[in-house]
Order: structure tokens, then sequence, then C-alpha cells
């Protein structure tokens, strides 16, 4: 039985969505030993080794024939980011390449290892989960669990009713009578084409130890979350260089033990986004609340797309990007506001650790997928005690970012 692909697919033609860790170890392993390590992860997660096919009908599914593209260097023939910024830039055939590569850039000593994949096989947390499942079998650690990616696997609260049923069904009506099933090369020049247009990068930034307990301590007193400071402080800092101080704010949660079936430990895709309108930046906090505290709210862009045809669903980003003038398709990419320069977005790991290896594990990094509505998208991950702050820029200069990053440690 073909595994057809489900939401995930608007991640699959995105033209900036791929997820990237970094981190370096403290030793260096053979290459047969980091052989070993990608195929004990692929047996571990099967949707590893995954390509996407389509059939006669158009429908995209899942079918067994790559696997992780691993990578050797030295550190006098590349640095991660030189590395990373040449994967990202590349785009993916998905009937016949692997999603996943790993970089292992050798030095004296240590070995930097960057993982970098494709947002349609997992969210941060996945490749979280990735990422310490092959430092596990590095150490020898890692038992044999299959993690198959559950068949179906329903939210625990239902939504939707009947109104967005019929609403989703009106639009598969009109979209099945001029439905498109989109080429590679039309990806490929899609993706070329946004690129050109839209150059992007990235700025990486961290705290002092100090910073987090002292920031923690404010939070409490002012009755807000650090996530929410986070958010509120950078929004402040954009607003201070737009003369338009509307401002779309999206914000990443993953919902993974909100499913029937909890997937914790899986690849996968198991996430939510809530976006909201801001004028006065500190409305955030209790906007934010409003949306995620009301599962009609959290759920509702998921509970949509999975009445939606997946084909229509596929068709956004180039309405919303690209030459694609289909009135149904442009009618969708505007309701989920796919327009870029008008939004930014934030996606927090929170407080993660990567002890209880036999060797040090250090300088962790997570590069964010970037959505394409997105100037600015911030990935954040919490280790030892420092926050870790990568800024994925998209239509704006490095001094520019810089600029918004110390606007925003004045902030908070």
């Amino acid at each position: 039985m073909k595994k057809l692909i489900g939401n995930e697919i608007v991640y699959l033609h995105s033209p900036n969505i791929n997820v990237c860790f970094k981190a370096r170890i403290g030793c260096n392993f053979s290459n047969t030993d980091f052989e070993n390590a990608a195929n004990a992860v692929e047996h571990r997660h099967p949707i590893l080794k995954s390509v996407v096919k389509t059939d006669a009908e158009g429908q995209r599914y899942y079918e067994y024939g790559g696997g992780i593209s691993l990578q050797f260097y030295t550190a006098e023939e590349t640095d991660w980011q030189a590395w990373y910024a040449k994967a990202d830039n590349t785009p993916f055939n998905f009937e016949s390449e692997s999603f996943i590569k790993i970089a292992v850039i050798r030095g004296e000593g240590y070995s930097d290892i960057v993982f970098l994949g494709h947002h349609i096989l997992g969210d941060g947390i996945g490749y979280l989960n990735l990422m310490r499942d092959f430092f596990c079998a590095l150490d020898g650690k890692l038992d044999d669990k299959v993690l198959e990616l559950p068949a179906k696997n329903n939210l625990k609260k239902k939504g939707g009713g009947f109104l967005l049923k019929l609403f989703a069904a009106h639009f598969n009506r009109q979209w099945n009578k001029s439905k498109k099933i989109f080429t590679h090369q039309e990806y490929v020049d899609f993706f070329a084409k946004y690129r050109e247009q839209n150059p992007s990068g990235i700025y990486l930034a961290e705290t002092e130890k100090d910073f987090l307990p002292r920031l923690k301590a404010d939070c409490k007193t002012r009755g807000v979350t650090v996530n929410e400071a986070v958010i509120t402080a950078f929004a402040h800092a954009v607003q201070a260089r737009n003369e338009d101080k509307m401002l779309r704010v999206g914000c990443a949660a993953s919902i993974r033990d909100e499913f029937e079936i909890p997937t914790p430990n899986h690849m996968g895709n198991y996430v939510t986004g809530i976006s909201i309108d801001v004028e006065n930046a500190d409305d955030i906090p209790s906007k934010l609340r409003e949306k995620f505290n009301d599962p009609k709210k959290r759920y509702l862009v998921i509970n949509f797309l999975d009445r939606m045809e997946k084909s229509l669903i596929e068709s956004v980003m180039y309405a919303g990007y690209g030459d694609y003038d289909n009135p149904v398709s442009k009618k969708l990419a505007a309701m989920l506001h796919e327009q870029h320069g008008k939004s930014f977005g934030v996606s927090n790991l929170g407080v993660q650790d990567f002890n209880g290896f036999s060797f040090d594990v250090s300088d962790v990094w997570f590069v964010n997928p970037a959505f394409p509505q997105n100037f600015l998208t911030v990935g954040l991950i919490t280790v030892n005690g420092v926050m870790k702050f990568c800024l994925r820029y998209s239509g704006m200069s490095e001094t520019q970012i810089v600029n918004i990053y110390n606007k925003f440690m004045g902030i908070i």
C-alpha cells in the first residue's frame, strides 16, 4: 500500500524550507563508524530512506529508494557554514535523491557534524531526534527499535466542524476542474528564480551564561514566558526599523503529545503554527495565549488542510511566490498569507542537553526552516544555559540583521 503524503506536502516545493543542525564532537571516528551510524538511524527511522513519487492520478507518495547522503571533508576544505550555504542553495531531486545530507568536517581532535534535511520529512524536534540518535549510534548506545510514522494519527481534540468541511469541499470542487501537477523542472526553475529575487543568509549569536537566569527572573516578575518575551522583543526591534508598524508574527509549537499516537522520538512533522497581526508589540503575549488556548484556533489550519486536496495545498508555493495564476490556488495562498516580506516567525526548541555520551558534544546550532512569507525567521535553542539564536533572513543585509539583533538585546 502506498504511503500518501499528507499535509506536509505544503513544504515539498518550498524554496527555503530546509532544517539544519550543527554540533561538534570532541573526537574523530572512522568513515566506517559514521557509515554504520547512518545505517543505524535509517533502520530506526525508515522515513529517511524515502523519495517522493507521483502516481497516474497525480498523487504524491513516499517510496523507499533514498537514504542518507554522507559526505566527508577536512576543516581545510570547508567549514560548516560554507557547506550549509551551498547545500541550502541546491534544490532536491525528489524522485531519486536523498532528502537528508550529513556532512562530517574533521579538524584536529574534533569533528563538526552538520545535518541538513528537507522539512517534508521532519520538523525541528524530528531532526533533533535524528541528531541524538546518530550520536547514540556512534557511541554504541542505539537500540534496534523501529519508529515508523503512524499511517493514521489524529489529534485527540477534534475540530473544524461542518462549516470548515463545507468550505474545504467547495475549494476542492473548484480545484479539480483545473488542477495541475507540477514537474520537477518547474520546481527547479521556481527555486532558482525565488532565490535570485530573495537572497538569504543566516546570522548566529549567543548570550552569556548569566543572561538566561536574569531573563527568567524578569519574566516571572512580568508574568510572561521566556518565549513570549523573546517574540515581543524581536517584534519591537523589527518595528523600530519599519515605518509600517503593523506586523504579522508567526509562532511554531510542537504538538507531538497531542495526537492519538504520541511521537516524541520520531521523525515527521508534528507541529502547529499560529499567526497574529499586531501593531502594538506589547499585545503579543495576550494574543498568543488567546490562540494557543483555544483548540479551534490552535488547530484551525491543520483541520482545514486535512480536508483539502493535497495537490491544491502543494500549488500554494507557486501561487504565492511564482508565476502560477490559478484563481483557486491564489485564493488559498492569500488565505494562508503567502506573501513575501510581510511576516516574521520564531521557532524555539527550548532547553536541550547533550550529556550522556562518551564524547563531548558542543557548539550546537539550530538553523530553522524559513517560510517564504517571512523576511526573518528566528531559530532558538538553549544548550548548557546559553541561548543560541539563528536569524535566517531574506531581502535584508547582514548589517540590517545585526542592527535588529542588537536592538532586540537592548529591549529584552
